[in-house]
């Protein structure tokens, strides 16, 4: 159940909540603890936005584009430091190729509507294989709100493109 922002697609999990200061800004809640106290990253990296200093900052990480969710609570949160003591929200999403895809070509697309906020979203990953070595990797993602008006105008695309190459090295006696 993907939804607009991290901390509303986890709420149906078990033991997590969410912020909600507006449709467009909500941030996880482990086990009551929330803010400074949960860490959010990406790929293991911490992500660096100020969602952990005001109810009204989102999380800068787009649910769209995101393959895959690991909540982590107990000890599996000390590899993170003293900063995830309520628990710590990773995401892994497809910006870094990982492998060549099989068919030469691999094309994710998803897209939503919730009736509340009047919201309508899409997000799509295309991962193209240039060569046996070489990945070529294109995301992005849309979103408009119906019932939501900002003065003046607001443009904030999220595309982003990535290489990965393989490399061997082979000895022989």
């Amino acid at each position: 159940d993907i939804r607009g922002q991290i901390g509303d697609t986890l709420t149906r999990q078990p033991g997590v909540s969410a912020t909600s200061f507006s449709p467009g800004a909500s941030r996880p809640v482990l086990r009551g603890f929330s803010g400074e106290r949960v860490r959010v990253l990406t790929d293991g990296i911490g992500s660096i936005d100020a969602s952990n200093t005001s109810a009204d900052h989102a999380v800068t990480i787009d649910p769209l584009t995101v393959e895959r969710i690991e909540i982590l609570r107990g000890p599996a949160v000390l590899l993170f430091g003293s900063q995830a003591i309520g628990g710590a929200v990773n995401m892994f999403d497809r910006r870094i190729p990982r492998k060549v895809p099989a068919d030469h070509v691999h094309v994710d697309a998803i897209g939503g509507y919730a009736t509340a906020a009047n919201d309508r979203n899409i997000g799509s990953s295309i991962d193209v294989a240039l060569s046996p070595q070489i990945v070529a990797h294109l995301d992005g993602s849309w979103r408009k709100t119906g019932d939501t008006r900002s003065g003046g105008f607001v443009y904030a695309p999220d595309i982003r493109g990535d290489l990965l190459h393989l490399a061997e090295h082979a000895v022989e006696d």
